[in-house]
């Protein structure tokens, strides 16, 4: 079978795991607008930002599949496993990844988007906030 190449094998990836995590961020954005907080804008704000980053990085991995003809369909689910179906250049390849594996990714991947929140953008903001006031 033709391999894939590295950049395709990590949008494939991209593309399996992003919407795992919107959805764990999803839940965490309804349960932080349940719970009684002193100051929840911030913890609101974080996450809807970090939700755009995921959904902007999940419509890139989607556009550069399209354009690679890269096919990647979710088959079965059977004992903590889910098979996926990669269809490229006239082959088809089929792996089964771990529900385990999948969970640490969006684990990692989450801890990753929300450490890293654009730190020149946030400084850039408070100082546009800080002249807006004076």
């Amino acid at each position: 079978m033709n391999e894939l190449q590295q950049e395709e094998l990590q949008h494939i990836v991209r593309f399996i795991i992003l919407p795992y995590v919107k959805k764990v961020i999803e839940l965490d954005l309804s349960n932080i607008k349940k719970i009684s907080f002193k100051l929840p804008g911030p913890y609101i704000r974080l996450l809807e930002l970090t939700m755009a980053r995921v959904s902007y990085d999940l419509k890139e991995s989607k556009f550069f599949l399209r354009r690679a003809s890269i096919k990647v369909m979710e088959g079965k689910q059977s004992r903590g496993y889910i098979e996926y179906t990669i269809y490229h250049r006239g082959y088809e390849k089929r792996f089964n990844y771990s529900v385990d594996r999948i969970r640490n990714k969006v684990e990692n991947l989450l801890y990753s988007y929300l450490s890293n929140p654009h730190p020149g953008n946030v400084l850039a903001n408070q100082q546009n906030q800080r002249f807006k006031s004076k």
